[in-house]
């Protein structure tokens, strides 16, 4: 992994960054070390010759105020027009909503249907229900209704969104504080002497891929010997993930070599999505994973097992074993 390091971060005065100075920290020892409150950023791009790099950017009090202010302004637009109601909470929430919105009762049956059929509940409430929330903000207000009812349920400024039939002005909308904002750290009173030792992995050190990696193989293990059953199959999620490996695949032969172990990854998560539905595909998933893992110029052709996998999601569909 090649990398760049800003050099406004060693004017920040905190333990990790005097460690990777010094090379007692690797700088991917650092990058897991790194939380989301910190007052730097960490991207990946692709330099110009397609080699994956990673940049460490040191954010000033500027820099972070910009970064808050520009969440909020994100955050104020979605909730003029929502205020803050989610397809999810509607769903889950659906007996009450009904009381008050009895003109949802087709769409809502509609989307019962359709979420009720997907053996994955998450998939189902975050992609099948966003038909509910445009539906209910579709309705004219009307004086009458119970609104009150789902005082319980949704925020304030839900209520009030629901009441005018209008979007809310963005002045008056609240922004709950952001637990994840990027704190201030001090500047180094005495500046770092000599230059940056920092290094990627330190001798010994494992690649943060194989670590991962070997922590996917461990849990799968357990998993496979437990005497739990495995989790419910979803046919779209198994799609989904092989369908990403693919992609990754053909990147890693196009300059990324290192996408190979993201899609490592995702046909780990293809082969326990269908074992319930199948457990000969899944084997022949893993097969594929493990002689993707011994051999990088390996690309199998996953290709081949979508339509097995659209035949069996046709069955199942018909009530067909």
């Amino acid at each position: 992994m090649q990398f760049t390091i800003d050099d406004k971060l060693w004017s920040l005065d905190d333990p990790r960054i005097d460690k990777m100075h010094a090379g007692d920290m690797s700088v991917a020892s650092f990058v897991r070390a790194s939380k989301s409150a910190d007052p730097w950023q960490i991207v990946v791009r692709h330099g110009t010759d397609k080699v994956p790099e990673m940049h460490i950017t040191a954010f000033d009090e500027a820099g972070i105020v910009e970064l808050e202010s520009k969440r909020e302004s994100n955050m104020r637009q979605m909730i003029s027009r929502t205020g803050g109601i989610t397809g999810k909470v509607i769903y889950e929430n659906r007996e009450v909503f009904l009381q008050v919105y009895p003109e949802l009762a087709d769409k809502m049956k509609e989307v019962v249907d359709i979420v009720t059929k997907q053996r994955c509940k998450g998939c189902a409430l975050n992609s099948r229900t966003r038909p509910l929330m445009e539906a209910l903000l579709a309705l004219p207000s009307i004086p009458s209704r119970p609104y009150e009812k789902l005082a319980k349920i949704i925020p304030e400024q839900g209520l009030e969104r629901l009441r005018t039939g209008t979007n809310l002005p963005e002045g008056t909308i609240k922004i709950a504080p952001n637990r994840a904002a990027k704190k201030s750290i001090p500047l180094r009173t005495t500046p770092l002497v000599g230059e940056p030792k920092a290094t990627w992995l330190l001798p010994g050190e494992k690649d943060p891929n194989i670590i991962r990696h070997e922590r996917q193989e461990k849990a799968e293990t357990k998993r496979r010997t437990s005497a739990r059953s495995p989790r419910p199959g979803c046919f779209d999620c198994c799609r989904k993930h092989l369908a990403q490996a693919v992609v990754l695949l053909g990147e890693s032969l196009q300059g990324y070599p290192e996408h190979r172990w993201l899609a490592v990854g995702h046909m780990a998560e293809a082969a326990e999505e269908i074992l319930e539905k199948s457990e000969e595909l899944a084997a022949e998933i893993r097969a594929e994973r493990l002689a993707v893992m011994e051999d990088p110029s390996y690309i199998p052709t996953l290709m081949r097992l979508f339509p097995t996998i659209d035949e069996m999601a046709e069955a199942e569909k018909l009530g067909i074993n």
